[in-house]
């Protein structure tokens, strides 16, 4: 709870020490215990979440009301050797209903729940679950630089 009260409260990067400073544990000798959750825990994200999806709901949906869902699909556009996902998919935002322009980049998936809070007649999405699907197999192997080494009958 520590961590998730600094989270939310810290200013700039959301690292774990600023999380710890901006909810007063400054002073606290042992903040590599705090490192450690993060670090040695077995985390799953679906079971994560569920917790945040009902706490959305329990919090912010009247009762008796409707939830609605929606799934947004982004490209994040980014390069380098570490991103290993990266494909070429259809970029939404460069695309028209006449022309379909693609990208390379990763492709994020994300569930949220639209609610209207009570205080503003505006909806707002909340989002509960962010992933990247796995790439098709169409475009396996991610390009890594790497080229396949081709043999064949006569070739060393």
């Amino acid at each position: 709870m520590t961590l998730l009260a600094g989270t939310l409260l810290a200013h700039g990067r959301r690292t774990v020490c600023s999380a710890l400073r901006f909810s007063g544990e400054q002073m606290n000798e042992n903040w590599s215990q705090y490192h450690q959750v993060l670090n040695r825990a077995r985390w799953s994200s679906l079971a994560a979440s569920q917790c945040l999806l009902l706490l959305i709901v329990e919090t912010l949906v009247p009762k008796n009301a409707p939830i609605t869902i929606v799934i947004d699909e982004t490209l994040e556009r980014r390069w380098g050797p570490q991103i290993s996902k990266r494909g070429n998919f259809r970029d939404s935002a460069l695309s028209s209903r006449k022309r379909s322009v693609s990208s390379n980049g990763l492709r994020w998936i994300m569930m949220a729940v639209v609610v209207t809070p009570s205080w503003t007649k505006q909806s707002w999405r909340c989002p509960f679950w962010l992933f990247s699907p796995p790439l098709p197999l169409s475009v396996w192997p991610p390009a890594s630089g790497t080229r396949r080494l081709r043999c064949g009958p006569g070739r060393w």
